[in-house]
């Protein structure tokens, strides 16, 4: 835990657009390239790794890991991210916590995006940046599915270090939150986990968010998933602070 939130205070990391650092093989865009909507290998063939896009933003994202694909071999761990509509590649270089990539989402008009990775079975770490410049805004414990509500601010899972439970429920509470520039922290918690409540989003529009809540009767439920109870429930998007 110390690790991830020793991340927020990191320096900014420099966009590279021809990437030719020293000790490296070659710039990873000299490798992997998007190819219609698809990441391909610029030799030929489909490359192995995790890799996405959001279409609508025309934002691609393939993460570099030398350790685990074949065709990463001497390069730089990191994600590639590639703009279609100014079509030119950046290099975001990662750090040992973000080797697990799960998934890169971008913000509507595309200036911020959010780094999800598995750090262990029962959390991810999400980290904020600047798409421009890359430079790192905020890191959190959380679940990997976050839900933009707007152009800055988007509705996650927030892993509540403060509440413990059982391993079988995920070792700690979860709470529906937002994130949120304005505030201290980063984000505010909408719902917050209780020692008999969890709260994890599971999508979101403009005006609301949506929210399945797990419960038991007894704190000592927790430890029988069959005496878990899950419901729904809606909360409006708060106006922006």
């Amino acid at each position: 835990m110390k690790r991830l939130k020793a991340l927020k205070v990191l320096c900014v990391f420099a966009v590279v657009f021809c990437f030719a650092a020293k000790g490296y093989a070659a710039s990873p865009e000299k490798v992997f390239v998007v190819d219609g909507e698809n990441w391909v290998l610029k030799s030929g063939g489909e490359p192995e790794g995790s890799c996405g896009a959001s279409l609508e933003q025309g934002m691609y994202w393939y993460a570099v890991d030398p350790d685990s694909d074949e065709a990463a071999k001497g390069l730089r761990r990191g994600v590639l991210l590639y703009d279609a509509e100014g079509e030119k590649y950046s290099f975001l270089p990662t750090d040992e916590e973000q080797i697990r990539v799960e998934n890169v989402t971008f913000s509507p008009d595309k200036k911020r995006m959010v780094l999800s990775a598995n750090i262990n079975r029962f959390a991810s770490g999400l980290w904020v940046y600047d798409v421009e410049t890359l430079e790192l805004e905020r890191a959190f414990w959380g679940y990997s599915d976050v839900f933009f509500v707007d152009d800055v601010r988007f509705a996650f899972t927030l892993v509540d270090e403060k509440t413990e439970r059982p391993q079988q429920a995920g070792m700690w509470g979860i709470s529906a939150a937002l994130y949120e520039p304005a505030e201290e922290k980063g984000y505010v918690v909408l719902k917050g986990a209780t020692a008999k409540e969890n709260f994890s989003v599971t999508g979101a529009g403009e005006s609301e968010i949506t929210v399945n809540v797990t419960s038991v009767k007894s704190e000592k439920d927790w430890e029988d998933i069959e005496k878990w109870n899950d419901s729904e429930i809606t909360l409006e998007v708060p106006a922006a602070g």
